[in-house]
């Protein structure tokens, strides 16, 4: 083989290697890196934003949570005596007590007299059913 025709070999290689580099696609590797990182910054942001709204709604279900309580309290409120234990004479006598001490007897004794009570307060002259609204007359 003579050194011309090796050269010329040599130099069609060359000329190969030369095609091979120059179609090689450098830009299209830093887009493909760049999309990566684009990509992996969305999918970092939408999982902030799931995150926030998980928040958001755990909040908003605290929230109407509490509202209920609130609503439930106020309705207890509102019923008045219904849940409460029911009355006794000895509350009834505890608060007149408690009444005389405060306002004295003569207020006392216009507390009677508006229940039509003649004398000392009795249970035979107190029913029952007015208790509640002689503890409301006490305050």
């Amino acid at each position: 083989m003579s050194i011309e025709k090796k050269i010329d070999e040599l130099i069609a290689a060359l000329d190969r290697n030369t095609k091979a580099l120059n179609n090689f696609q450098f830009p299209n590797i830093l887009d493909a890196l760049a999309d990566e990182q684009r990509q992996q910054e969305a999918d970092e942001q939408e999982r902030r934003e799931n995150a926030e709204a998980a928040d958001l709604a755990f909040l908003a279900e605290i929230n109407a949570r509490e509202a209920a309580e609130r609503a439930r309290i106020k309705e207890e409120k509102q019923s008045g005596i219904a849940d409460l234990p029911p009355l006794k004479y000895e509350d009834t006598v505890t608060a007149f007590r408690q009444f005389i001490g405060k306002n004295g007897r003569d207020k006392a004794a216009e507390v009677l007299t508006k229940f039509g009570i003649k004398g000392k307060l009795t249970q035979e002259q107190l029913p029952e059913a007015r208790y509640q609204e002689f503890l409301e007359a006490l305050k």
